[in-house]
Protein backbone atom coordinates (compact mmCIF):
# COMPACT_ATOMS: atom_id res chain seq x y z
CA UNK A 1 0.00 0.00 0.00
CA UNK A 2 1.50 3.34 -0.96
CA UNK A 3 1.49 6.51 1.15
CA UNK A 4 -1.37 8.10 -0.78
CA UNK A 5 -3.63 5.07 -0.27
CA UNK A 6 -2.60 4.94 3.37
CA UNK A 7 -3.61 8.55 3.97
CA UNK A 8 -6.91 8.11 2.14
CA UNK A 9 -7.90 5.08 4.24
CA UNK A 10 -6.80 6.44 7.60
CA UNK A 11 -9.44 7.85 9.93
CA UNK A 12 -8.98 11.59 10.35
CA UNK A 13 -8.63 11.22 14.13
CA UNK A 14 -6.00 8.46 13.95
CA UNK A 15 -3.36 9.39 16.58
CA UNK A 16 0.04 9.99 14.99
CA UNK A 17 3.50 9.92 16.56
CA UNK A 18 6.13 12.58 15.93
CA UNK A 19 9.00 10.89 17.83
CA UNK A 20 11.68 10.72 15.13
CA UNK A 21 14.30 9.51 17.65
CA UNK A 22 12.41 6.25 18.28
CA UNK A 23 14.31 3.17 17.04
CA UNK A 24 11.02 1.73 15.76
CA UNK A 25 9.90 4.90 13.95
CA UNK A 26 10.37 3.49 10.44
CA UNK A 27 8.26 0.44 11.33
CA UNK A 28 5.51 2.39 13.11
CA UNK A 29 2.31 3.31 11.30
CA UNK A 30 1.75 6.24 13.65
CA UNK A 31 5.13 7.75 12.73
CA UNK A 32 4.60 7.06 9.02
CA UNK A 33 1.23 8.80 9.15
CA UNK A 34 2.77 11.80 10.93
CA UNK A 35 5.40 12.08 8.18
CA UNK A 36 2.72 11.78 5.50
CA UNK A 37 0.58 14.57 6.94
CA UNK A 38 0.20 17.27 4.30
CA UNK A 39 1.59 20.72 5.12
CA UNK A 40 -1.81 22.28 4.52
CA UNK A 41 -3.21 20.36 7.54
CA UNK A 42 -3.62 22.93 10.29
CA UNK A 43 -4.18 20.48 13.14
CA UNK A 44 -3.64 16.75 13.62
CA UNK A 45 -4.30 14.20 16.37
CA UNK A 46 -1.11 12.99 18.04
CA UNK A 47 -0.26 10.57 20.84
CA UNK A 48 0.78 12.65 23.85
CA UNK A 49 4.60 12.88 23.51
CA UNK A 50 4.91 12.68 27.31
CA UNK A 51 3.46 9.14 27.21
CA UNK A 52 5.59 7.77 24.37
CA UNK A 53 8.51 5.54 25.34
CA UNK A 54 10.95 5.53 22.37
CA UNK A 55 13.44 3.48 24.37
CA UNK A 56 10.98 0.55 24.22
CA UNK A 57 10.95 0.47 20.42
CA UNK A 58 8.29 -1.97 19.17
CA UNK A 59 7.28 -2.63 22.79
CA UNK A 60 6.08 0.97 23.17
CA UNK A 61 2.37 0.75 24.09
CA UNK A 62 1.58 3.09 21.18
CA UNK A 63 3.63 1.26 18.54
CA UNK A 64 1.44 0.27 15.59
CA UNK A 65 3.13 -1.91 12.99
CA UNK A 66 3.20 -0.92 9.33
CA UNK A 67 2.56 -4.59 8.50
CA UNK A 68 -0.99 -5.07 7.19
CA UNK A 69 -3.22 -7.56 8.98
CA UNK A 70 -5.85 -9.98 7.69
CA UNK A 71 -9.16 -8.16 7.95
CA UNK A 72 -12.45 -9.98 7.43
CA UNK A 73 -15.72 -8.89 5.86
CA UNK A 74 -19.07 -10.40 6.75
CA UNK A 75 -20.04 -13.58 8.55
CA UNK A 76 -23.43 -14.41 7.06
CA UNK A 77 -22.25 -17.84 5.89
CA UNK A 78 -21.03 -18.74 9.39
CA UNK A 79 -24.39 -17.67 10.81
CA UNK A 80 -26.21 -19.84 8.28
CA UNK A 81 -24.43 -22.87 9.76
CA UNK A 82 -25.80 -22.26 13.25
CA UNK A 83 -29.13 -23.68 14.43
CA UNK A 84 -31.91 -21.17 13.82
CA UNK A 85 -32.80 -21.01 17.53
CA UNK A 86 -29.28 -19.85 18.38
CA UNK A 87 -29.15 -16.94 15.92
CA UNK A 88 -31.22 -14.59 18.13
CA UNK A 89 -28.89 -15.29 21.04
CA UNK A 90 -25.85 -14.59 18.86
CA UNK A 91 -27.35 -11.34 17.57
CA UNK A 92 -28.14 -10.20 21.13
CA UNK A 93 -24.70 -11.10 22.48
CA UNK A 94 -22.72 -9.52 19.64
CA UNK A 95 -24.98 -6.44 19.57
CA UNK A 96 -24.21 -5.92 23.24
CA UNK A 97 -20.47 -6.23 22.60
CA UNK A 98 -20.25 -4.04 19.49
CA UNK A 99 -23.53 -2.07 19.50
CA UNK A 100 -26.36 -3.10 17.23
CA UNK A 101 -25.57 -0.89 14.24
CA UNK A 102 -21.91 -1.91 14.14
CA UNK A 103 -22.88 -5.57 14.53
CA UNK A 104 -25.13 -5.46 11.44
CA UNK A 105 -22.55 -3.55 9.39
CA UNK A 106 -19.88 -6.13 10.24
CA UNK A 107 -22.23 -9.06 9.63
CA UNK A 108 -23.21 -7.81 6.16
CA UNK A 109 -19.60 -7.01 5.23
CA UNK A 110 -20.09 -3.24 5.07
CA UNK A 111 -17.30 -2.77 7.61
CA UNK A 112 -14.05 -4.65 8.02
CA UNK A 113 -13.56 -6.84 11.06
CA UNK A 114 -10.13 -6.60 12.68
CA UNK A 115 -8.34 -9.68 14.08
CA UNK A 116 -9.42 -9.01 17.68
CA UNK A 117 -13.05 -8.64 16.63
CA UNK A 118 -12.75 -11.81 14.51
CA UNK A 119 -11.67 -13.73 17.62
CA UNK A 120 -14.60 -12.41 19.65
CA UNK A 121 -17.13 -13.19 16.91
CA UNK A 122 -15.67 -16.67 16.37
CA UNK A 123 -15.82 -17.45 20.11
CA UNK A 124 -19.48 -16.44 20.30
CA UNK A 125 -20.39 -18.39 17.15
CA UNK A 126 -18.56 -21.53 18.34
CA UNK A 127 -20.23 -21.32 21.74
CA UNK A 128 -23.57 -21.36 19.91
CA UNK A 129 -22.74 -24.31 17.68
CA UNK A 130 -20.86 -22.96 14.65
CA UNK A 131 -18.36 -25.27 12.97
CA UNK A 132 -14.68 -24.69 13.70
CA UNK A 133 -12.78 -22.89 12.39
CA UNK A 134 -15.20 -20.03 11.80
CA UNK A 135 -14.75 -18.70 8.28
CA UNK A 136 -15.74 -15.14 7.42
CA UNK A 137 -17.33 -14.27 4.05
CA UNK A 138 -14.15 -12.71 2.65
CA UNK A 139 -10.73 -11.48 3.69
CA UNK A 140 -8.46 -8.58 2.72
CA UNK A 141 -5.25 -7.01 3.90
CA UNK A 142 -5.51 -3.72 5.70
CA UNK A 143 -4.59 -1.78 8.81
CA UNK A 144 -6.28 -2.08 12.15
CA UNK A 145 -6.96 1.63 12.55
CA UNK A 146 -8.93 1.04 15.77
CA UNK A 147 -5.83 -0.10 17.64
CA UNK A 148 -4.73 2.66 20.02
Amino acid sequence: MNIKELIEKAPSDYPKCTQANCPAAEQCLRHLMAQATPEKAIAITVVNPKNIKPELGTSCPYFHSTQPVRMARGFTQALNNVRHGEVKKIVAELSDLFDERLYYRMRKGERTINPQQQEIIAEVLIRHGAAQPVEFDSYEEGFNWLQL
